[in-house]
This record gives structure tokens, sequence and C-alpha cells, in this order.
């Protein structure tokens, strides 16, 4: 059995002899694959990893915090921001030491290291190096030993917990704004320190953050005198910049604060507009979480500020309406008014001017808050007397007259009508101020002047077209009255004269159906009898005054006074004479086909337009709902010729217009 053995292994040594001894040569030789610090071996936290120093070569890496004897082995860890721990403290060890260094491995800066663990379990002779590490830097980790020695060993890496990073406001460019009546809640935790000028108190080391607040010209106070703070604090207030911080005022100890009087309280009269800059910190080093509550004056509590109010500059010249009255109303006389507290309302003294007072007028200008706080502003107006017409009359140029027509707003109710018409006896040439008629009626005029040679007078007609037909009574004031009639449109007309007695300067005409009588008298008492005619006309129609030149180059003027009309339109609405009344325009008026509707007093209301004949009938209806454009167009050139009343209307008010369909 031996001599088998010994042959069998004396021939498995002659033919592999050379075999073996090249592996015993390997395992006794081979150097660790991280003898180099180029070759270093990645470690992580919470990792631990198996090594030798056993054929590793000597690392001149030099001393740090230990000094290097022995040959040793690298590994490399990244930062954390937090510190990280490395040990060879486990069972498997011999007597090592741990450098640990940042930079390359070309150019090594030493950071910590360590020979003995004395805490260690196993052996104080195991090592154990604790270091602050920075964010993403590679650290090298030489395992080494004392003098000589090398062995096996265990590496653990240890990582603390990064730390939270700090407050959003934790610099004064970062500053949050507060509102007053606003409580916020934080923390100055992981706050970093500030530098600060002494603002009633010094800088603490315990780290701060930053508000700011907007001031509005009233004291403001600010505390931490609340349940949510947990630490000695201090608050300090600043103006200026972040660059340039100003105090303004500080604290450290609220010695009233039912919590703890070392939680802090300040009060400070602010700037209206100005930035106050808040440092919120701790004494010396404390930190901890805080709420902070801001409190303002209110200045509207109670109100006690007049509002401002200035008058609108320039010439402003009002002139009386038909009725002999002006009514300032809304802003026409303010520039500017304001409240800090919220909207004020605007009053006139005197309010309405009138014939009494035309001429210079000192108007003064009241803007009233709701707190009953006034301020006021004077104006002088220049009041002048109007000459617009009644808004129940209209002026009509028919044919080819050119005229005008006035109504002097003070002194006895008066129409001056002016024109250049003359009639012929198939062409209508007078300048007529009307208004509708449906049914039966009457108008009465006096007439106090006319022209020499021209015409004063009173007409009813079926419309204003030139060809229309008519009915006239007119004067020159002298000894004769003229009847004016046209019983078919376009047709002859007739003129006749009738002489009277001096002063017959009264007239009137009445409608019973088709029926149309004419008067004249000297005193609007005793009524004579001028003529009676029957001409068949619509239920609705035009009546009026008119003037007529004797050449159609001369302007003819006629006054007329005593104005009185019975009859009208059953059931017309009462146009808004209001200084505010709603916009609504009509265009063109004559119109042979379309007719234009601007309306942008109506935006944002349902609305309807309706247009009626002269009988009273709805020819047109047209349901807009919400109006949300400017200008709407109605179609009318399939209606006969004719007089049409237009009514817009909503749920709020009503405007009526008369249409001329030519």
């Amino acid at each position: 059995m031996k001599s088998n053995f010994t042959r069998s292994f004396s021939s498995l040594l002659t033919g592999a002899a050379f075999f073996v001894f090249t592996l015993m040569g390997y395992s006794a030789f081979a150097q660790p694959a991280n003898d180099l610090c180029a070759n270093a071996t990645a470690i992580s936290c919470g990792q631990t990893l198996s090594g030798t120093t056993i054929n590793a070569t000597f690392d001149n890496a030099g001393s740090c915090s230990v000094s290097n004897t022995a040959p040793g082995v690298w590994y490399k860890i990244t930062g954390t921001g937090a510190g990280i721990t490395l040990s060879t403290c486990s069972a498997v060890g011999y007597d090592t030491k741990l450098s640990v260094f940042s930079g390359s491995c070309g150019s090594l800066v030493c950071v910590s290291g360590n020979d003995d663990d004395f805490a260690c379990s196993f052996s104080s002779l195991r090592s154990k190096v604790t270091f602050n590490s920075v964010n993403a830097v590679t650290y090298y980790v030489l395992v080494h030993g004392f003098s000589a020695s090398t062995g096996n060993f265990e590496l653990t890496a240890t990582c603390a917990a990064p730390p939270s990073p700090p407050p959003a406001n934790d610099l004064c460019s970062g500053a949050i704004t507060v509102t007053c009546g606003q409580t916020v809640s934080g923390s100055t935790a992981n706050a970093t320190a500030d530098v600060a000028p002494f603002c009633g108190t010094s800088d603490g080391t315990g780290g701060g953050v930053w508000y700011k607040l907007v001031g509005n010209g009233l004291p403001a106070t600010l505390s931490l005198c609340n349940a949510g703070t947990s630490f000695d604090t201090k608050i300090r207030v600043y103006t200026g910049s972040c660059g340039g911080l100003v105090c303004a005022a500080g604290n450290d100890d609220d010695t009233s604060c039912s919590f703890s009087s070392l939680r802090s309280t300040v009060n400070f009269n602010t700037a209206n507009g100005v930035t106050y800059y808040i440092l919120v910190h701790g004494f010396s080093s404390a930190n901890g979480t805080y709420e902070l509550s801001v409190e303002c004056a209110d200045p509207c509590n109670p109100d006690d500020t007049d509002p401002s109010i200035t008058c609108i500059s320039g010439t402003v010249s009002v002139q009386l309406g038909p009725e002999g009255t002006y009514t300032f109303s809304g802003n026409e006389l303010v520039g500017s008014a304001s409240d800090a507290c919220g909207q004020v309302s605007i009053s006139y003294s005197p309010a309405t001017v009138s014939c009494a007072t035309l001429g210079s007028q000192v108007i003064n200008v009241t803007a009233t808050d709701g707190s009953n706080n006034t301020a006021s502003c004077s104006k002088t107006v220049t009041v002048a007397a109007g000459g617009d017409l009644p808004e129940e009359w209209d002026a009509s140029s028919i044919g080819s007259a050119h005229g005008t027509a006035t109504f002097p707003s003070c002194g006895e109710p008066t129409y001056i009508l002016a024109t250049n018409g003359n009639t012929t006896l198939t062409v209508d040439g007078l300048f007529f101020v009307n208004q509708p008629l449906c049914g039966d009626g009457s108008i009465t005029v006096k007439v106090e002047s006319v022209t020499p040679q021209g015409w004063a007078g009173i007409m009813m007609r079926e419309t204003n077209a030139t060809g229309s037909k008519k009915v006239g009574l007119k004067t020159k004031l002298l000894t004769q009255l003229g009847r004016e009639i046209r019983s078919t449109t376009n047709g002859i007309g007739t003129t006749s004269l009738t002489s009277v007695p001096p002063g017959r300067n009264w007239l009137r005409i009445t409608r019973s159906g088709n029926n149309f009588s004419g008067y004249s008298s000297p005193n609007g008492v005793t009524w004579y009898f001028a003529f009676s005619v029957n001409v068949t006309m619509s239920s609705c129609i035009e009546m009026g005054m008119y003037t007529e030149s004797y050449n159609h180059v001369d302007i003819s003027t006629g006054v007329f006074t005593n104005v009185s009309v019975t009859g009208g339109i059953p059931n017309r609405p009462v146009a808004d004479t209001h200084t505010n009344a709603t916009q609504v325009d009509i265009f063109p008026n004559p119109t042979t086909d379309d007719l234009n509707v601007n309306l942008t007093g109506f935006a944002g209301q349902a609305t309807t337009l309706r247009l009626l004949n002269g009988l009273g009938q709805t020819v047109l209806n047209r349901d807009l709902g919400q109006v949300d454009f400017a200008t709407e167009t109605l179609s009318l050139g399939n209606l006969p010729k004719g007089i049409y009343l237009l009514s817009v209307e909503s749920a709020a008010e009503q405007k009526v217009f008369r249409v001329v369909k030519d």
C-alpha cells in the first residue's frame, strides 16, 4: 500500500511538478485587487466588505492622523452631506489602522484617521473613524496595519441621516410675505445663523428665518407669544433692503406673555407702502417651532378718515332742459374721488339749477363715505337757457325746406320755428314740429309773431312725406287765414284764403274720425269756425306747428305760445328724460329700407324690438335675448310708407322712437 502510494505520487510529481510549482507561486505572491488607490473598491452606506492586506504593497500616502508603516488596500465612498463611520471592529481582523482622504489619488488630502478603537468589543486593536462628509465628494479609505502588520479584516460603512434642508425663508432674500391679521407657523431648525445689525437685541447662533410686511401707515404688532412657539425666541424688524438693513424695532423677552416670558413681541409704527423685514430667531443657539401672529390697527374701525375729492378742471357749461331746469348727477363735476375704506357717494349743492340761476353758479360737490365722513370741492359752472324741444315733440324738414326749432327753457313756454321752405300745390316745403295723434284729438296754439310775408300755422297730416294727405290752418297775422288741404297722397293740394278781423292769432284744428275742423280766436276763449273737411287718413297721423317762407329763399320765423294738444297715442310709453337716459340711436330716419338700431345702452340686458304701425298693430317683433353686440339692423323694405313706432324693451326699461318709412 505504501509502495503503491509512493509510486503514484512519484509519478504524479514527475509529470506535474511544474504545474504545482506555478500554482503555489501565484497563491503566495498575488496582490489584492484594490492594492492601489486607482483601483479602490467602492463601499456604500450600510455595507460590510471582507478584505485582506496580505501581499499588499506599501502605500506612500503619508500620515493622516496615524502613521503609515504597513502595506494597505484602498476603498472609496461618496459623501452624503452627513457623518460617515468606517470600522474594522469585527471577529475577523488584526491590528489595523484607517486613514481617510479627499482629493484624488494623485493629490490626497487628509480628512481623518484612527489606530485603535477602544470601544470595540472584539479587540481594541481594531480601528474606527468618523468624519463629516460633503455631499457627492469622493473619499478614499486606506486600510493598513500597525507597524508592519498585515491580515484579513471586515470593513463596515455606517452613515448618519443627511440633514434636512434649511427653510425656504432661511435668507432675507427669500422672505415670505405676511399680511395684517395673518398667523404663520414654522421652525428655525436647520436654519443658518444670520448676521444682521443690532436691533433691540443681538444675533443668535441657532439660525433664523425671514418674513416681510408692507406697512399701511398704522401701528403693527408682531408676536411669538403663542402656543405654537416652543423655544426662547428673539424678533427683529428692519426697513431698507436685504443688502442694507436699517433697524426699526426688536424684542427678546415679552414679560407679559402668558405662555412664557422667553417669547417675543414687538410693536412699531409703519409707514404706508414701506416694506418691513422680520427676522425670527432664538436666544444664543436656541431653535425650534414658532407661531408668528401679525396684527395691524384697522384704519376703517373706526373709520374717522375723510375721503378725498377733486373737481374737474376747465370750463363747464350746462344748458337748461325744456322744463327750465338742469340736475347734476353722477360724477359729471368730479375729477377724482376715493376713500381708503370703501366707496363714496357724490352729491351736489345746489343739485338743480334753473332759470333763476342763469350765468355763473358755484356748485359744491361732496363725497360721502360709508361712515358719513365727507370731503368737498367746488366748481363754477355757467348756466345757460336751453332751446331743445320738449321730449314729446319732433322737428321735421318736409320737402326741400331747411329749418330750426327752439324752445327757450326760461320764460313763457314758446316755440320758435324758422325755415326757408315754400309749399306748392304738389310739393310741400315747410318746417314742422310734430307729435303723433292716434284717433281723435286737437291742437291749439297762439301765433305770437311771424316774419312779414311768411306763414305760421298748425297742421294734421298722414305722414311727413312731401305729398302726404294734410289739413292745415295758417296765418300771416294780418286779415286772412290760409286753409291747406290735400285729400289724396301725392295729389294736388288746395290753398284757400279766408278774411278775418285783425287779431285772430289763436288757431285750432280738431279731428273726429276723418272729419277735420278749423277755428280761430282773438283770445283763446271765443272761437270762430273757419272750415270743416273730410279727408280719409290713417288712424295714427302727425299733428303740430309749422312755418313757411313766402319765396323759398328768405327765412321766415314763427313764434308760438299757449300750445296744447288733446288725444295723442293711447298708452304711449313715457320717454325717459333723465340726464342718464339709456343710450339708443336709430339711423337713418326716415329710411327706405334698413333701419339700424344702436343698442349700446341695453348691453347685457335681454331685449325685444317691436315695430307698430299707425293702427297700433305689431308688424315686426324681434326677441334679441341678451344684447352682446352694438347694432341690430331691421329690414323695413317690404313695409308700406308711413309712420311707425319702434319700442325697445327690457325688463328694466323701455324706449320708444318714431320711425318714418319713405
